[in-house]
């Protein structure tokens, strides 16, 4: 089956938050291991996972965020979050497109799903 890209939905958040944190543990590792002076402007909160939860939560409920979903055979591989915010005030242009996060699975990377995402987020901005 080929992998498949779509827009989260309420029920998908449980899922993004588990893929986060994996995503975080290997971003920390990385980090961590690359620069130790970066180590504390890389710590989370114990319970981080359940604000980033609600972040999430809020964000599919928003009309200025776009959160994607990457799925094979029915696991989820990937996912990002886009968020449309306000741009600094002395520029022209008011609002901004931003990724917020892309995480996409090791073994699933190369396969052109994060320019599927950023297809889809250039159509949604």
């Amino acid at each position: 089956m080929a992998i498949k890209v779509r827009r989260a939905k309420i029920e998908d958040a449980d899922k993004i938050v588990e893929m986060w944190k994996e995503f975080m543990k290997k971003h920390d590792n990385l980090v961590a291991n690359s620069n130790k002076e970066l180590k504390t402007h890389i710590m989370k909160k114990s319970d981080g996972y359940i604000a980033f939860s609600s972040y999430v939560k809020k964000n599919l409920r928003s009309r200025n965020a776009f959160i994607q979903v990457a799925e094979k055979d029915g696991e989820m591989v990937g996912y990002d979050i886009c968020l449309i915010n306000n741009n600094i005030p002395v520029f022209k242009i008011e609002k901004i497109g931003l990724f917020s996060d892309l995480y996409i699975r090791k073994k699933y990377r190369r396969k052109g799903i994060s320019s599927k995402f950023k297809d889809n987020a250039i159509s949604w901005f």
